[in-house]
């Protein structure tokens, strides 16, 4: 027994009488449409996760960033309350959670304004060594213990402040360091006073290159006239010292000459 007789195509079929078209042809067809449709959707469906995964990880990326923003600015604030530890904790903080993103926004968006809260803290410190600056024969162990340590904090703050600023390009650094060695080299028992000279010339003449602003070259002028009212000072001294010691060898003279 002989099968169907399809066309060549496969479309139709011989019923006898005439060309049928095929019914499991209409259904392959209507399979391959179906079969097509659930491509779609299945294509559609795999690309959300993309979809998704984008969003999480730019929401993610978003969150860092305002987290390390607001930890620059919590740093300002400390150091602006002469806080260093607590301000160079949130600079820490921060990278560990993204240390590129944390370079760019210390670094680069906050980093003057990073570094002029450090320098308010040398200049606060700098201000409380004048006070011993301007009493220099007081006598005794406490004093000059405070004057050894008082440099401490100010050249702290002066080197922290070298991660955000460059020292060859910073008035302030190199104005705040002549002073601070300017101060040294009144104390010639604590500190060498030839090698403070030499530390006061170095950053005064850089700052000096770097002024650019009226109030700046008075900044370097007042500071000028310190360092020449104290030279005068220290030869000042060394006549009183001198006229006492010869005032002592007199009465010891006298002394010798009265009991032999």
């Amino acid at each position: 027994m002989s099968g169907p007789i399809y066309s060549p195509d496969g479309s139709m079929v011989w019923n006898g009488t005439s060309w049928t078209p095929v019914e499991n042809r209409i259904e392959a067809d209507n399979l391959t449409d179906f079969a097509k449709s659930l491509s779609a959707v299945t294509n559609q469906v795999n690309s959300n996760p993309v979809s998704v995964r984008n969003y999480n990880q730019q929401s993610y990326q978003d969150g860092n960033l305002r987290r390390i923003e607001n930890l620059a600015k919590v740093m300002i604030d400390n150091l602006n309350r002469g806080d260093m530890e607590t301000a160079k904790n949130c600079w820490n903080q921060a990278k560990m959670i993204d240390i590129i993103t944390t370079q760019q926004i210390f670094e680069h968006k906050y980093a003057n304004e990073i570094a002029d809260g450090y320098f308010s803290i040398a200049l606060s410190n700098l201000n409380e060594f004048r006070h011993l600056y301007e009493n220099p024969l007081t006598i005794g162990i406490e004093f000059k213990v405070q004057v050894q340590v008082a440099p401490n904090l100010i050249e702290l703050a002066l080197e922290n402040s070298t991660a955000f600023v460059s020292p060859n390009g910073s008035f302030q650094y190199n104005f705040l360091y002549a002073n601070l060695w300017l101060y040294c080299r009144r104390f010639d028992l604590v500190w060498k006073r030839d090698s403070c000279q030499k530390k006061f010339e170095h950053y005064f003449s850089i700052a000096y290159k770097l002024a650019t602003s009226l109030d700046e070259f008075n900044s370097l002028r007042s500071l000028k006239n310190m360092w020449e009212k104290q030279l005068t000072d220290i030869k000042s001294e060394y006549g009183k010292i001198i006229i006492g010691g010869i005032v002592v060898i007199i009465l010891w003279i006298f002394f010798i000459g009265f009991i032999s």
